[in-house]
């Protein structure tokens, strides 16, 4: 099992998208997200955390997910363009490999962010810069399961939940 970190590109609107998505709670489907493929490829059973690009105070990790197999077509590709700022913007399709990903905890109130990520011993060595969009960073295992605490000290339940404010 591994960790990686992944930070959809500036003009999808993740928050809106995890926010606002009533099937989350369905067990039965994974979101299924594009990648550059010139990084590692997380495996079934690995957890990705998703980093999500916003003012300084509200960017930072808001979700956990475990990647799982890809579905043979997933539902919600569709509906998931209307979350990209430019609706009629188009990605390149060479180079780009599928993750599909079954969401564990978001934490949308309170994120993991950067100064988080620099106070802990385990995980201020990982940067997470502008050419890291649409990436899937590997995260040494002590710093995927420190940033697991984080996320899990902002949360009150074992399963799919939003993070409590205090």
């Amino acid at each position: 099992m591994k960790y990686w970190i992944f930070k959809p590109r500036p003009e999808f609107r993740l928050a809106d998208w995890l926010r606002e998505s009533s099937w989350l709670s369905d067990d039965r489907l994974a979101d299924v997200w594009e990648r550059e493929s010139s990084d590692g490829q997380p495996e079934a059973g690995d957890y990705i955390f998703f980093w999500y690009e916003d003012t300084l105070e509200t960017s930072g990790i808001v979700a956990e997910g475990k990647v799982t197999t890809l579905p043979g077509e997933s539902p919600l590709t569709g509906r998931k363009q209307g979350y990209y700022k430019d609706k009629n913007k188009t990605r390149k399709a060479n180079g780009v490999q599928q993750t599909a990903v079954q969401y564990i905890r978001l934490c949308l109130a309170q994120p993991v962010t950067a100064k988080d990520l620099e106070e802990g011993e385990a995980t201020r060595t990982i940067s997470l810069s502008q050419k890291q969009q649409e990436r899937a960073l590997e995260i040494p295992e002590a710093a995927g399961k420190y940033i697991e605490v984080l996320l899990r000290s902002r949360t009150t339940l074992i399963d799919l939940t939003y993070c409590q404010n205090g």
